[in-house]
């Protein structure tokens, strides 16, 4: 008979797991681990979806604030109507492509020119992008802006 180190009584049987315990333990720490090693994969293209919208929305945000200084710039209104001085020769409704560090963003713009009240015309600018050099253009992140004539000056 055994005694026990803190008291007086005898120690009946051995404490301790037995093998099925420890690999039933195992077996489920293993499982965790595959399901978070999992989620890796999903979380880089996260990542990089999360790049690419970053970068198309800077592009957008470059090429709106060109369209606005170049409104700005203009002093009477038959100027600011001429859609080739304020968006530049380019023709509307086409796709244009513009590569940059490895990435390749896919545009194109739709504009109208609302007159309504002829003393302030508006361009209602619809620029449409989408990441990448192949397949469909579908599926494109879209931004709208508002051009006002006679915008105050900063």
């Amino acid at each position: 008979m055994i005694k026990g180190p803190l008291n007086d009584q005898a120690i009946t049987g051995q404490a301790g797991f037995s093998l099925v315990e420890v690999c039933l333990a195992l077996m489920v720490i293993a499982i965790g681990l595959l399901v978070l090693m999992a989620l890796f994969p999903t979380g880089l293209k996260e990542m990089e979806r999360a790049t690419e919208n970053t970068r198309t929305s800077l592009f957008a945000d470059d090429k709106l604030n060109r369209y606005q200084a170049n409104a700005l710039l203009l002093e009477t209104i038959p100027e600011f109507e001429d859609q080739a001085t304020v968006f530049g020769d380019r023709k509307t409704n086409v796709l244009d492509t513009v590569t940059t560090n490895g990435s390749t963003i896919r545009w194109k713009y739709f504009t109208q020119l609302n007159t309504t009240v002829p003393s302030t015309p508006v361009w209602r600018v619809r620029l449409e992008l989408k990441n990448g050099a192949d397949g469909p253009f579908a599926d494109p992140v879209v931004f709208y802006t508002e051009l006002v004539y006679g915008a105050p000056r900063p």
